[in-house]
């Protein structure tokens, strides 16, 4: 509990525990305050493992003992992790019963979004009182997190009795819909949208009352606030049971997105699948918001035609089509039943009398994926005889990068410590790593100055626990390593070497001093303009155009081109950019054609806004084409000041980019030219064959388009 507890709570503990000493605890506290000087968020317990006064090992085996007391409420055991935080069963010592504590985890109180969330799901919570709605008893914020306490009861969701049972009989199923659309009912009736309805979200006690969970997304109607979950576009809520009005991310969403959510949990609970199947969660919102809805009659016959007659009107795509409101859905569910509620709910369930709390007696909840694995040990220091730095003349260079101190950085623990100019700093194969440059999805880039070449570089250090808990990341960098390898050209960065040390994985890379063309568009944009002038937009987009050339000549697709992967270099006199230098970067995602059909598609490659279509519908099709889509998608955002497909959340700007036509640059910008609007259209085309075919071909429009206006 070392991430919801305060630090000091947690202080206490590890002292009374002999898990660390006084002295040692001051030293962690001390450390921790020059992390924040530094402007670098760290609790206690990550200090203390950083330093190697307890083991990551430990702090997983000891800090379930932390959390002891919340006022009233003594905490007996953890029940589970979510995405905001974790639950635990406690006992209210004032009332004599148990109850179900939410917590909040620290580092996400401190996020006013995350914040806000959870407050949301309080507030929602507290206006229900029903007995197919989990209650809450209290909530409140002691010891520096907040929390809520909620009713317990003895039993199982109801995801896991269908991972055990795989479906329910028809009368079981159906009893559980009415239970849900009770509850349901009477949230709408306060004012309150679910938004997430599906099985994870639904408790089944022993006596078989089935009750809603999780209101973490729920949405109060009655305050029409301008907050993130009420802008346009955003989709929240799960693909497999998600309505299509979420999916497009409509604005206006009523009681009918969660009948239709409910409709598609029935249709899991009978046939004992998902309605909609796909490689990918945009597949599947796809078929939400297109596909005929399947009769559950063709995967159990069996099924009575009443069945297949209530799901598929739940889950009409036009909500006018629905049931109107929970109390018109009941009403059919009701006769369905004959009003009739006698069937044993969920097989299995029941309990013998006097059994007392059950080991499944869970308030489950999705496992927290945010969770960081914190690497062991106390770092290395090296010998005063160890390397020093280069020579003078590349120290020279450094003006503009001055030392930082990288002794608290996660990455690094497991590095070896370099004596230095500027002190002691972490190394890997002799590279001092002297300055973090950047942080992305596989691990963090550092500067450093090469100790035999003693030229700059950038070093990509793959976090170690990626590296040992997803090999398939160890295998993207050494196959970022080998693609480059094969491509000779100015407008791509070079790798240098891969290697491991310590456990850490590492690609050496060439340094561009210069800035990447986001943050160009940012300063340019800061500065008061739309966005780029079309000239240096031309210029830097033909840059990468040129790179993306001679990695398609060697039959490699990109597959992640975005401004963030687009370097400037500077001027060696004065601090202009040299657009027409441009270098394109991270060949992470990179696939040779050959390999494309190695990819499972069950994940979205690539980043939401730039993707083409097809890779986002199915990786495996995404071929030259889709980097061409990537290389328009830049030049519009250039030019436009945005990408061309947006949305609150990155599933929405996918489905922007699957289903809607961009706005004409030229909307944004009248000033751009006929031409370089027409080639943004070809670019963005929905169809792969109606772009341009590769690279080189973009290259010559390219270059047409700069010499027009030149």
């Amino acid at each position: 509990m070392a991430g919801c507890v305060s630090d000091e709570s947690f202080a206490e503990y590890v002292k009374q525990a002999g898990l660390a000493a006084h002295a040692q605890v001051e030293e962690a506290q001390a450390m921790r305050a020059g992390s924040a000087a530094r402007g670098t968020t760290i609790s206690l317990a990550e200090a203390l493992v950083m330093m190697g006064f307890i083991t990551a090992k430990q702090l997983a085996t000891e800090e379930r003992g932390v959390l002891k007391q919340l006022g009233q409420y003594k905490v007996i055991k953890k029940l589970g992790d979510g995405g905001m935080g974790a639950v635990y069963l406690a006992e209210d010592v004032l009332v004599g019963r148990h109850v179900a504590i939410k917590v909040l985890a620290r580092k996400y109180s401190e996020n006013p979004e995350f914040l806000a969330r959870f407050r949301r799901e309080m507030r929602a919570a507290g206006k229900l009182k029903h007995p197919n709605v989990m209650g809450i008893h209290a909530a409140g914020e002691e010891m520096g997190y907040h929390f809520f306490v909620m009713e317990y009861g003895d039993g199982e969701s109801l995801d896991k009795i269908l991972k055990r049972d795989h479906f329910l009989p028809w009368g079981n199923a159906l009893n559980v819909a009415t239970q849900v659309a009770r509850g349901l009912k009477h949230a709408h009736d306060k004012g309150i949208l679910h938004r997430d309805v599906k099985p994870g979200n639904m408790f089944v006690t022993t006596d078989g009352t089935v009750k809603i969970m999780d209101l973490g997304l729920s949405k109060d109607f009655h305050e029409a606030r301008p907050t993130f979950e009420t802008q346009a576009g955003v989709a929240l809520g799960t693909p497999h049971y998600i309505s299509p009005e979420q999916a497009r991310g409509d604005k206006e969403i009523d009681g009918r997105a969660d009948i239709y959510s409910l409709g598609a949990t029935l249709y899991h609970l009978v046939t004992g699948q998902t309605p909609f199947q796909g490689s990918s969660a945009a597949v599947i919102m796809l078929k939400h918001l297109n596909a005929e809805v399947p009769d559950p009659r063709t995967v159990k016959p069996e099924l009575p035609e009443v069945a297949a007659r209530i799901i598929q009107r739940m889950m009409a795509k036009n909500t006018e089509e629905r049931y109107g409101n929970c109390d018109d859905l009941l009403k059919a569910l009701e006769r369905a039943a004959g009003n009739s509620y006698s069937d044993e709910l969920l097989h299995g369930l029941e309990r013998a009398a006097g059994g007392g709390d059950s080991v499944d007696g869970t308030v489950d909840a999705p496992q927290d994926s945010a969770s960081t694995v914190i690497p062991r040990g106390k770092p290395r220091h090296a010998p005063a005889s160890a390397s020093r730095s280069p020579s003078g003349s590349t120290l020279s260079r450094l003006a503009s990068m001055p030392f930082q101190d990288l002794s608290s950085d996660k990455l690094l623990l497991s590095a070896p410590q370099l004596a230095y100019d500027a002190g002691t700093v972490p190394s890997l194969g002799g590279i001092p790593l002297l300055a973090k440059l950047g942080q992305g999805s596989m691990g963090a880039v550092y500067y450093g100055i090469h100790p035999r070449l003693e030229h700059e570089v950038a070093v990509k250090v793959l976090p170690l626990h990626l590296a040992q808990q997803r090999p398939e990341y160890v295998d993207r960098l050494f196959r970022e390593a080998r693609l480059a390898a094969r491509i000779q050209s100015p407008h791509l960065v070079s790798v240098i070497d891969v290697n491991q040390e310590e456990g850490l994985f590492y690609l050496v890379m060439e340094f561009v001093r210069g800035e990447t063309a986001a943050a160009f568009l940012e300063r340019t944009k800061k500065a008061g303009h739309t966005g780029a002038r079309e000239r240096d937009a031309l210029d830097i987009c033909a840059s990468a155009a040129a790179g993306l050339a001679a990695a398609h000549a060697e039959g490699i697709i990109h597959r992640d081109i975005k401004p963030d992967n687009i370097l400037i270099p500077k001027a060696k006199q004065g601090d202009g950019l040299l657009f027409s230098a441009v270098k394109l970067a991270d060949l992470g995602l990179a696939r040779g054609e050959e390999m494309a059909a190695s990819l499972t598609g069950d994940h979205i490659m690539g980043t939401p806004g730039y993707m083409a279509p097809e890779q986002a519908i199915d990786a495996r099709s995404a071929r030259k084409p889709a980097d061409v889509f990537g290389i328009g998608a830049t030049l519009y955002a250039l030019l436009a000041g945005h990408a061309p497909f947006r949305g609150a959340t990155p599933m929405n700007a996918v489905m922007a980019a699957i289903q809607q036509q961009h706005e004409p640059v030229r909307k944004s910008r009248p000033d751009v030219t006929a031409a370089t609007a027409a080639l943004v259209d070809r670019c963005l085309a929905k169809e792969p064959q109606h772009r341009f075919a590769d690279g080189a071909v973009l290259l010559e429009a390219l270059n047409s388009c700069r010499a027009a206006i030149a």
